[in-house]
C-alpha cells in the first residue's frame, strides 16, 4: 500500500495588513519633496483593501496622529484630507516613527503589521542619533512584528539612515 499526503494550499487570498504611514511634514520636504510623498501616500490609500487597517501620522517638530488606524470607508475622503497637509516646522523623526508604532499596536496582534515613513531623514528634533532611531526600527521587529519601509524624498535625503531603518526591520 502506498499512502501520499500533499501539502496543505494555501489560500491565494491575502490577510487583511494594518498599515500606517509616516509622513515627514518638515519644512526641509517644502515643494517636490512633499508633494511627492503625497502622491505615495495616495497611493497607499488607493491600493488598500476594504478589509485592511490605515492611519496616517505626521510629523514636522512633533508628531500627530491624522487618521487613526481603522478600516477606510471612504477613500477619496481620505486622500482629500492628505492632500490639505502643508509643510511647517523641523523634523522629529523618531517622535513619527514611535506614534505611527502606537497605532500599529492598535491592530490585533496576527495581522501584518506595515510601517511606510515617507521623509528626507533630516531627523533635528527628538531623537536624532541615528543609532537610536535604527534601533527603534529594529526593535518594532523584534517587539511587535511591525516592518518599517523607509521611501527619501528630496536631493539630499539621508539614505544612510533611511537605509539603515528599513535593512533593521526588514523593510
Amino acid at each position: 500500500a502506498v499512502k501520499i499526503t500533499a501539502p496543505a494550499i494555501e489560500s491565494k487570498e491575502r490577510k487583511p495588513v494594518a498599515f500606517s504611514v509616516c509622513l515627514d511634514r518638515s519644512g526641509s520636504m517644502q515643494g517636490l519633496p512633499f508633494e511627492n510623498a503625497l502622491k505615495a501616500c495616495e497611493g497607499v490609500v488607493r491600493n488598500l483593501r476594504k478589509d485592511d487597517l490605515f492611519s496616517l501620522v505626521t510629523f514636522d517638530d512633533s508628531a500627530q496622529t491624522i487618521i487613526p488606524q481603522a478600516p477606510i470607508q471612504n477613500k477619496n475622503e481620505v486622500i482629500n484630507q492628505i492632500r490639505k497637509l502643508s509643510v511647517r516646522g523641523c523634523t522629529n523623526l523618531g517622535g513619527g516613527w514611535c506614534l505611527s508604532r502606537d497605532e500599529l499596536l492598535k491592530s490585533d496582534s496576527d495581522l501584518t503589521r506595515r510601517m511606510l515613513l515617507l521623509s528626507d531623514g533630516i531627523a533635528n528634533r527628538g531623537i536624532y542619533d541615528h543609532h537610536k532611531l535604527t534601533g527603534m526600527s529594529a526593535s518594532g521587529l523584534e517587539n511587535n512584528q511591525i516592518r518599517t519601509s523607509c521611501l527619501g524624498f528630496g536631493n539630499q535625503y539621508n539614505e544612510d539612515l533611511l537605509t539603515e531603518m528599513a535593512n533593521g526591520s526588514s523593510g
